[in-house]
């Protein structure tokens, strides 16, 4: 957002200091002035957020100038974006190699699975063995075709 004020002021002597109305909220404007009469001198000094000082090259007695200032302020949304930015230090530090991080996604997304998939397929093959193992002691000869239902007596063969 920008932030714009002018005027006009007057020098006695080789400096004075103009304080702004406008909030630039810690912004520090560029100032421009002009001198009112032909062969003056006046540079620009000390701007800050709330004010500026112009100097001349020779005691003046009560002369006009005229003057503007430009800041750009942030808005709160733009300063939220520029704190919620990370660093280059920062991004350099966390990259991840490219093979590291192909390895990674390979375990995570190919490996794992079919490791957890081929683990539970053998906890049922033994859950069913075990089960057939304790219905054999437990039912005589009775099988679990589905450990869920129970036992189902099979006929001996």
């Amino acid at each position: 957002t920008e932030v714009h004020e002018f005027g006009v002021a007057s020098i006695n002597g080789t400096s004075t200091t103009v304080q702004f109305d406008k909030d630039f909220k810690g912004a520090l404007p560029v100032v421009n002035v002009t001198a009112t009469k032909p062969g003056v001198y006046l540079a620009v000094t000390n701007v800050t957020a709330n004010s500026f000082t112009i100097e001349s090259d020779k005691a003046l007695d009560n002369m006009q100038f005229n003057w503007m200032a430009f800041g750009k302020v942030k808005t709160s949304a733009e300063r939220k974006a520029e704190s919620n930015t990370t660093s280059s230090e920062v991004m350099e530090a966390i990259k991840v190699n490219p093979s590291i991080k192909e390895r990674i996604q390979n375990y995570w997304l190919k490996e794992l699975p079919a490791k957890l998939k081929a683990d539970e397929e053998k906890a049922k093959q033994e859950a069913v063995a075990v089960t057939e193992e304790r219905a054999k002691e437990i039912n005589n000869g009775a099988k679990f075709a589905d450990p869920a239902k129970g036992p189902v007596k099979v006929d001996k063969q």
